[in-house]
């Protein structure tokens, strides 16, 4: 057929888009559908370089292709916090813009990649080195043995570890414990 061209045909890739809900479980999280600096950070540290989707404004959709996720601030205005992404035009100029993380919907990275799986691992891993951390200082020392400890990170340098004692059978109300919050930082759960 005269005047018609081939195309190619672009490879076909794969990758895991990340959701906020990707951090939580549970369905009465007031934040589940929402950023917070903490689960920004963790997809910050396991993207790297790699180029993402992302979409800037859930209310409309409008996403941009092809930007780094540079790091994540406390908005100075109120609010859960920015982040800080990398422009990169055809002509070589780049640009740094800040966008509330209120307004910010799903991260995509165009490269296939772990970063989903990276970000939940070192999320999990905090949570958990928070309770264990709190535990050694305010569990069974005092009273806490028979209870529910959750955690849930605040920032990318501090947890919020709760427990909340089992009510039931009143012979081992010594176990039970009153209920408690304590904040740990990142620094401590290193340690």
């Amino acid at each position: 057929m005269e005047g018609i061209t081939a195309m190619a045909t672009p490879l076909s890739k794969s990758s895991c888009t990340i959701y906020p809900r990707t951090f939580s479980d549970s369905t009465a999280d007031a934040f589940r559908d929402r950023w917070t600096q903490a689960k920004m950070h963790h997809v910050i540290q396991a993207v790297g370089d790699t180029h993402v989707v992302l979409e800037l404004d859930k209310g409309t959709g409008h996403t941009v292709i092809g930007v780094k996720l540079l790091g994540v601030r406390p908005n100075p205005y109120g609010g859960l916090g920015q982040v800080l992404i990398d422009y990169c035009h055809e002509d070589g100029s780049d640009g740094r813009v800040l966008i509330r993380l209120e307004d910010v919907g799903v991260v995509l990275p165009l490269e296939a990649t772990n970063a989903k799986w990276d970000a939940i691992k070192s999320h999990r891993e905090l949570v958990h080195a928070g309770v264990v951390k709190a535990q050694a200082e305010h569990g069974d020392v005092e009273g806490r043995s028979w209870g529910k400890w959750d955690a849930v990170p605040l920032d990318h340098r501090t947890v919020m570890v709760t427990y909340t004692p089992h009510t039931g059978n009143p012979a081992f109300a010594d176990k039970w414990g009153e209920r408690g919050y304590w904040h740990v930082t990142v620094e401590e759960v290193a340690a």
